[in-house]
């Protein structure tokens, strides 16, 4: 008969009959030894569970050891739900915060009670995560508990804040206003600006997303080749040790106490290699703490990423993670689409996820502040030349336009060429490509029924309106035509440096534009909550998207119900699009199970995490 028990290297051990060996194949960083038969993964309360669901049904024996390592963890995992949801903080933890930090400096920034139980959470556990939805005001919690850690453990400091390029200004304030005993450096600009950052003496240092691996060596994963530099092993002589993937660099040679991971859903992606060098930072200190209001962007795969942050050794194969937890669509052409959870294996994936996030929902944390209403709708009508050529594109795989054509060559193309024609004209310009060969290039142009609808928009709201769109190109037309009719703008998008970020940030925060315009790079971490509107110029597939971007409008101290507009083109592929990101919006509530946890907060239904 099959046993499991905890070896003398405190291992989880399995024997099992080859008959067997699928079931101890679907476990997570489960391995065979060739010299003694024996299967083992490292010992976590996650390998635990995926071991009891890979043999649920399956007769086995399981050491007493091992039952009470369960059964204890089982017991932690209570408490963790428990605090998970704590409202306040208690005893020590909240003396620590309101007399030893807030009272004794005199700081007029006093958290919210939701926002010290997160300090609390954040101090007890140690390593574990801020899930609170965008607005709730995360930030906070994380600079009270750096101060609160370093009080207690004298270790917390120095600390590596990593978020979003167009928001380390802003956090930068937070600090000076939260925690103004605390010396911040924003690590940005040039390669030798930001060596010359992290040389600065500083108790919290500030770097952007995109700029983190260019200053630490990245962890590995799966069978991903690292790129070498000679000194390193590698062949390639042209490699230089600032290529170098392997090679420590300047935040290797700092010891950080605590990492910090703002809008820790990043970590998605296991291939890229910021979420690679997040892993490494994350990896190599004691504290980590990572944040974001969408854990799950578009499928149950996404919390992988950042779960491997956390612990790699609880949460080491992600192939096997999708395995036991995911239902795919294998696609004829090769590849998965992940789904959704596996429904008979949903209350295990819950219960080795959530006991590590801490999750207020809004309704609890700012019941005080105006609601957000349902979507409007808006649905411009194309131009009519804008609407021949959406309709023939629609039809063939060309549209004729004035003087030149606009042809496609395959379905991506298309539907790419569809949706620049639902918001806009397009024209077709001589161009070149990498080895300076002439070739035809689509560009946006007026009229754009977008770009007149949302002029129109302005005229009939009053206030401030922050605009969401996809397409820089779109954004100038929009941005054009609003100038030209006497509209203040600005604009957070790609491209610009941190500085004119902040700085437009800034301006429209203080009233001195009516309206600005974000794209990707203004979508994460910045507060535009002058505005109580936001118009959203596109629809955006993504529900990850959406929601941070509704974010940065809907945040703590908006004193106005936010409006969120949709301008859908009829008849397009708009409809589509918009339709795309709620899907995905449901697969998000799947995980994060906001109805249940508002239940059990105000003391109705009581949830069974585990089952």
């Amino acid at each position: 008969m099959a046993w499991a028990a905890i070896s003398p290297e405190g291992d989880l051990a399995i024997g099992a009959d080859k008959s067997e060996h699928h079931l101890t194949q679907a476990i997570p960083g489960c391995n065979y030894g060739r010299d003694d038969h024996i299967w083992r993964l490292p010992l976590s309360w996650p390998g635990y569970v995926c071991f009891r669901t890979a043999w649920e049904g399956t007769p086995i024996q399981i050491s007493p050891s091992l039952l009470e390592y369960g059964q204890q963890q089982w017991a932690q995992v209570q408490q963790r739900y428990a605090d998970r949801t704590e409202v306040d903080a208690g005893g020590e933890i909240l003396d620590l915060i309101v007399s030893g930090i807030e009272m004794e400096s005199g700081n007029p920034m006093q958290l919210r009670p939701d926002q010290r139980g997160g300090v609390a959470w954040l101090l007890k556990w140690g390593r574990a995560g801020i899930e609170d939805p965008t607005g709730n005001g995360k930030t906070p919690i994380v600079i009270r508990a750096l101060q609160a850690q370093q009080k207690v453990t004298g270790g917390a400091l120095p600390a590596l804040y990593i978020a979003a390029g167009s928001a380390l200004y802003a956090i930068r304030d937070k600090f000076a206003a939260w925690a103004p005993e605390l010396r911040t450096s924003v690590v940005t600009g040039t390669m030798t600006a930001r060596k010359k950052a992290l040389e600065a003496e500083a108790d919290v240092y500030l770097i952007a997303w995109d700029n983190l691996r260019l200053h630490t060596r990245l962890a590995g994963y799966g069978s991903l080749k690292l790129v070498r530099c000679a000194e390193c092993g590698g062949g390639d002589p042209k490699v230089t040790t600032g290529r170098c993937e392997v090679h420590l660099k300047e935040l290797n040679s700092m010891r950080f106490g605590t990492v910090i991971a703002d809008e820790a859903h990043r970590l998605r992606e296991p291939k890229s290699k910021q979420t690679r060098a997040c892993w490494w930072m994350a990896h190599h200190c004691e504290f980590f703490w990572p944040v974001t209001g969408t854990l799950v962007a578009g499928t149950a795969a996404d919390p992988w990423g950042v779960m491997h942050a956390l612990d790699p050794k609880a949460w080491p194969s992600r192939s096997r993670y999708l395995d036991m937890f995911c239902v795919k669509d294998y696609a004829w052409h090769g590849g998965a689409e992940i789904l959704g959870i596996r429904p008979d294996h949903a209350y295990a994936l819950h219960s080795i996820i959530q006991p590590f996030w801490r999750r207020i929902p809004r309704e609890v944390a700012r019941p005080f502040q105006p609601p957000r209403l349902e979507p409007e709708f808006r649905y411009p009508e194309m131009e009519p030349k804008q609407a021949r050529a959406y309709q023939q594109l629609a039809r063939e795989t060309l549209a004729d336009l004035e003087g030149c054509s606009v042809i496609t060559a395959n379905h991506l193309e298309k539907y790419t060429r569809l949706c620049q024609l639902a918001s806009s004209m397009v024209t077709v310009v001589d161009g070149e490509d990498s080895q300076g060969f002439t070739v035809p290039l689509v560009k946006l142009e007026l009229p754009s029924n977008n770009a007149d609808d949302l002029l129109e928009f302005c005229g009939d709201t009053e206030g401030q309106i922050v605009v969401a769109a996809l397409s820089p190109a779109l954004i100038d037309l929009a941005e054009h035509k609003l100038n030209a009719a006497k509209i203040t703008t600005a604009r957070i998008t790609g491209g610009m440096s941190r500085e004119a970020q902040y700085q437009a940030n800034m301006a429209f925060q203080a009233g001195d534009v009516r309206v600005i315009f974000i794209n990707e790079a203004g979508s994460e971490s910045i507060d535009l909550q002058a505005a109580s509107v936001i118009y959203f110029m596109e629809p955006d597939t993504s529900f990850l998207a959406r929601e941070q971007k509704t974010g940065r409008v809907d945040r703590y101290g908006q004193q106005f119900p936010v409006r969120q507009v949709y301008a859908l083109s009829p008849g397009t592929v708009d409809r589509h699009r918009y339709k795309l990101g709620c899907d995905k919006a449901e697969r998000h509530d799947a995980v994060a199970r906001d109805p249940d946890l508002l239940r059990w907060i105000l003391g109705g239904e009581q949830v069974n995490w585990s089952a």
